[in-house]
């Protein structure tokens, strides 16, 4: 049982902990969706239903309707991760305060598992509560927390350290509530992010440094674990890429040198973290570049020591094993796409961290003062997670030749609407990365939009040529048909995308407008109840399914789609209005007066509502009424009939 004293320091260490955490990224809370946020969480449809909790485990949540992300593929299997987005729209919705407040608590939860882990290891509150602030204060970590989907670092990190002190206490005690909570907590870290499987070298690197025997009991759970997610992950693999190679770059002896050169960058972020930014890039490095050398004895003069030190220093030699073993994953020795990126030093930093503040424990205020300058720059950084355009145009400045920086730029402009910008940005990507994956269909929607349709062709059939399986590109080049009234080539195009992706509610609602348009009606019914059937929610594709049946005389069918769509989009003044003309057209007075009123209450300038309105309220004999819309019609500019103005003169007072 604690003591009363040590309990009142853990509490104390415990509130320290959490007023930092909420301190140094309260500024965050009020950022955008950034990067990869717009895909994984902003116009991610499959985080909108808890329905889709059930197929965590079978499909791609990742896939983007953005204009620069649509279907880009994600190499993870975070469902765990994919969940707690789930939480946060359920709770939030698209609000992203709500989404960096969750951020921000898993840090603060990340920080106070090493409070307790350090506390178990070496008996020091204070050690651990330094250790622990300074973790969470560290301007480093901003990337996995000011940034919405870095979110998988402090969540698989927290069950990462949970389930080493779980397994540390199922060695001292047969309780099997412990053996519970490790695997609970091993399964629940693995399900968050991929490089939780570093966890059983952890293990080791436990026994090696505490000279711990061995368990058979609680090894177990750690293996069957590892050996399933291994399993499951490589499957996974296989059916997120469809075929698709893990991103990667040279071959793995050329790979090695960037690690060298990583090792020498974490060093400096670590002690002086200035110029933080994303993208580092893929660039090669030779053994002979200076950043690799220092790197290459860092590294070999720092395992040396640790090794050497193992008995005499012992915090010494487990905090740089630590940091060494934690990085391994992500040493891109095994590809994964980069040399190097911050957020990769969340789990590793921890060897850091307990070396400092073992280093400066007694003496406090230099360490405070530290603490204090560390928190200033994290509170300074949050700044550049603020806002997407500016977020672009700053990591520019340090890796000006990224063709998915530029792209995603491009993206920006263009949903702000600077037309100009998103074709310099764009011309520029494929200027730096000619093959890069969507560009050229992205900058032809921008052609699109300002309707210098030549161009947008042009770019379309280039991306497909480059990319014939891109559903968006052939999606893009039906709208642009549709646009430009050639019909029968858009239903080519979108039957292609919907054939390359049969799932995408969007492109059979796309094919169902075509068909619409080029009055084939019965084909755009049967796209519209495709698209109802993949997402049954989508209220436009109710819409115009009702105005299809309209068209087709079948009145009936239609007020029940309009009434579907309504109840699903309650302030689209086009809805009741096409309600109000599907229900007149059946002589039903008083249903179709109700639905233009609700279309005036939600737009009181609809002239053509009062305009009809008032035709209803005279045939009805409701003359004050007729008169009064009449006249708000008029008034609006709308060019009333001359008989229906001569036919109501006498009846006005």
């Amino acid at each position: 049982m604690m003591k009363p004293e040590n309990k009142k320091y853990t509490l104390i260490a415990i509130f320290l902990i959490v007023i930092v955490g909420f301190a140094v990224y309260a500024n965050s809370l009020g950022g955008e969706f950034i990067w990869d946020d717009i895909a994984f969480v902003k116009d991610n449809e499959f985080i909108r239903s808890w329905d889709n909790a059930t197929r965590l485990f079978t499909k791609d949540a990742a896939k983007s309707l953005a204009p620069g992300g649509g279907g880009v593929k994600y190499n993870f299997f975070r469902p765990l991760q994919i969940l707690t987005l789930m939480a946060d729209y359920s709770l939030w919705g698209l609000n992203p305060v709500g989404y960096h407040f969750t951020n921000t608590i898993f840090h603060i939860l990340a920080g106070l598992a090493i409070f307790w882990l350090i506390t178990i290891l070496f008996d020091d509150w204070i050690l651990a509560l330094f250790t622990g602030a300074l973790f969470v204060a560290h301007p480093i970590h901003t990337e996995a927390v000011a940034f919405i989907s870095g979110r998988a670092d402090p969540m698989a990190f927290a069950f990462i350290i949970l389930t080493l002190i779980f397994y540390i206490k199922s060695l001292n005690s047969k309780k099997p509530i412990f053996y519970i909570l490790t695997l609970l907590g091993y399964v629940l870290a693995v399900l968050s992010r991929e490089i939780s499987v570093i966890l059983p070298a952890l293990l080791l690197l436990y026994h090696f440094s505490f000279r711990k025997k061995i368990k058979l009991a609680p090894c177990v759970p750690i293996v069957a674990v590892t050996a399933g997610y291994i399993l499951l992950r490589s499957a996974m693999a296989s059916r997120l890429l469809s075929g698709e190679n893990i991103p990667s770059f040279s071959g793995a002896l050329h790979r090695i040198p960037g690690f060298f050169v990583a090792i020498t960058a974490y060093f400096r972020m670590l002690f002086l973290p200035f110029n933080l930014h994303m993208e580092y890039g893929k660039a090669l490095f030779k053994f002979s570049d200076p950043e690799a050398i220092l790197g290459a004895v860092i590294f070999v003069g720092l395992l040396a020591y640790a090794f050497k030190e193992k008995n005499r220093n012992k915090l010494a030699s487990f905090g740089i094993l630590w940091f060494f073993i934690a990085l391994l994953p992500q040493s891109n020795i095994y590809p994964v796409g980069a040399y190097m990126a911050e957020h990769w030093l969340y789990l590793p930093s921890v060897g850091f961290f307990l070396l400092l503040a073992r280093g400066l424990k007694s003496l406090r205020w230099p360490l405070i003062i530290l603490l204090v300058f560390y928190s200033f720059l994290t509170i300074k950084q949050n700044t550049y997670w603020r806002e997407l355009i500016p977020f672009y145009e700053k990591t520019l400045k340090y890796n000006s030749e990224s063709p998915r920086l530029l792209n995603n730029l491009g993206v920006a402009y263009h949903n702000n609407k600077e037309y100009s910008k998103a074709v310099g940005a764009y011309k520029k990507s494929i200027e730096f990365g000619p093959t890069y994956f969507e560009t050229h269909s992205n900058l032809g929607a921008v052609y699109h939009d300002i309707k210098e349709y030549e161009k947008a062709e042009a770019m379309y059939k280039k991306e497909i040529a480059m990319n014939p399986a891109y559903p968006k590109a052939h999606n893009n080049l039906g709208a642009l048909y549709s646009d430009t009234g050639e019909y029968k080539k858009a239903i080519g195009a979108y039957k292609k995308s919907i054939e390359i992706r049969p799932a995408r509610m969007e492109m059979y609602f796309n094919l169902g407008l075509a068909y619409q348009n080029a009055g084939k009606y019965k084909e755009a019914i049967r796209a519209y109840l495709k698209a109802i059937e993949l997402n049954p929610n989508y209220p436009n594709a109710y819409h115009d399914l009702g105005v299809t049946y309209h068209k087709t005389g079948e009145y009936e069918k239609a007020i029940a789609a309009y009434k579907r769509a309504i109840k699903l989009n309650p302030n689209s003044e086009e809805m009741y209005t096409n309600l109000a003309m599907a229900n007149e057209a059946l002589g039903k007075a008083e249903d179709a007066i109700y639905a233009y009123k609700r279309a005036i209450r939600i737009n009181p300038g609809h002239a053509s509502a009062h305009n009809n309105l008032a035709i209803l309220y005279f045939r009805t004999k409701r003359y004050s009424l007729a008169a009064k819309h009449c006249d708000k019609a008029l008034r609006l500019g709308h060019e009333v009939s001359p008989q229906f103005l001569n036919d109501l003169k006498p009846h006005r007072k």
